[in-house]
């Protein structure tokens, strides 16, 4: 699978939380993309793209885009882990080109329903300790291109002399390893522009695997192939 897991940290100027301005100034990153072996799967994922717009408070809002393949099941579900005081919220998926709306179920998903039952709908299973699960319909069997969106609260953490976050956006244990992926960071806090001098960023290449990395003044971007 292809994992992106991003580590930030920012220096310990005078940044605020909770609904007061962060201030990211001398934030390191790091992302890893991962691949595990695993058997070839008639379900295939072309691409995932993933952007992670970072709020004052500290929160971000993720939106993803998944082109995908379905041959078998009756929903999809994202599983996040490791939260650490975290919350997920306000999730939604869209369908298509029209990007038609799921219905949204909130925390209140059954995933033992049959495919019939859970059409056009998407929720959250709450996991407890083990995180959240983000499920919806996966519709009839062939393409699809499905866009969801959710809130995590409090993803930059204050720590005794950073700011910083680690956060997998992309987790394993997928049913095929992505062809392409790409995970884009903005800058959406309001304060300073990222430069070369008070951002740094690097990454770790497992296999064949080519990850590349380009950073602008509001934006830092991973873009990975599967070349296999």
């Amino acid at each position: 699978m292809v994992p992106f897991a991003a580590h930030t940290r920012f220096s310990d100027t005078p940044s605020r939380f909770l609904g007061r301005r962060l201030s990211p100034l001398h934030f390191l990153m790091a992302v890893f993309a991962c691949l595990s072996i695993s058997p070839l799967l008639a379900q295939e994922i072309r691409s995932v793209e993933t952007v992670c717009k970072i709020y004052p408070d500290g929160s971000a809002r993720i939106l993803q885009s998944w082109d995908v393949t379905v041959t078998s099941g009756t929903e999809w579900y994202l599983p996040i882990g490791n939260l650490n005081g975290m919350e997920i919220s306000d999730f939604h998926v869209y369908e298509g080109e029209e990007e038609k709306e799921y219905l949204d179920e909130g925390r209140s998903w059954d995933s033992g329903r049959g495919l019939s039952q859970i059409a056009g709908r998407s929720g959250i299973v709450d996991k407890g300790s083990d995180g959240v699960e983000l499920c919806w319909w996966l519709g009839s069997y062939g393409s699809h291109m499905w866009y969801i969106t959710y809130t995590i609260s409090v993803l930059v953490k204050r720590l005794q002399d950073y700011d910083a976050f680690n956060h997998m956006f992309i987790n394993p244990g997928l049913v095929s390893p992505p062809q392409n992926a790409s995970l884009y960071i903005t800058n959406d806090t309001g304060g300073p522009k990222w430069t070369q001098e008070n951002v740094r960023v690097w990454w770790r290449l497992w296999r064949r695997h080519a990850v590349n990395s380009t950073q602008t003044a509001r934006k830092i971007a991973f873009d990975y192939s599967n070349p296999e």
